[in-house]
């Protein structure tokens, strides 16, 4: 089954379409925000993790999912203040309970970490680096910026 046919429910849909530009930003009122181009108009469906999709699962989950139709590949957005470690677990949280044994056919996972403050010395940490090698086996990458991310959406 396909990630749009498993999650269809309007609650926690931010959009289905194929807008050229999306804004994501920290519902909490943070400073952070991820940005997207779509280029190519891809048809793209936003999801609501953490207080949608997840809302009443015990451990916590990234804030949102961009699941690209077009191309089956899906980054696991968390917008954060300071605490990367517990981002990393959040998104691997989400991976884990959003791509169940029941969904195939992505082609590609990402990680998009978005703090607004980063701790210093930014060393990598265990966990990060499992998460960077779990994601590379599955296509995508783990990117970690702070205060705002931009990137093209393929």
């Amino acid at each position: 089954m396909k990630l749009t046919e498993k999650y269809t429910d309007p609650a926690y849909i931010v959009f289905w379409d194929n807008r050229r530009l999306i804004a994501l930003s920290d519902n909490k009122g943070g400073k952070s925000s991820y940005s997207g181009e779509n280029a190519n108009r891809n048809q793209l469906a936003c999801y609501q993790i953490d207080a949608g999709i997840m809302r009443n699962m015990p451990e916590k989950q990234c804030d949102y999912g961009l699941y690209n139709m077009n191309s089956d590949t899906v980054r696991f957005i968390e917008l954060k203040g300071s605490d990367c470690s517990q981002a990393i677990k959040q998104i691997k949280n989400s991976i884990t309970h959003i791509l169940d044994q029941s969904i195939s056919g992505v082609t590609k996972i990402y990680g998009r970490i978005i703090l607004s403050k980063r701790r210093v010395p930014q060393i990598k940490s265990t966990e990060e680096q499992r998460l960077e090698k779990f994601l590379k086996g599955k296509g995508g990458n783990l990117l970690i910026q702070t205060r705002q991310m931009r990137e093209y959406i393929d």
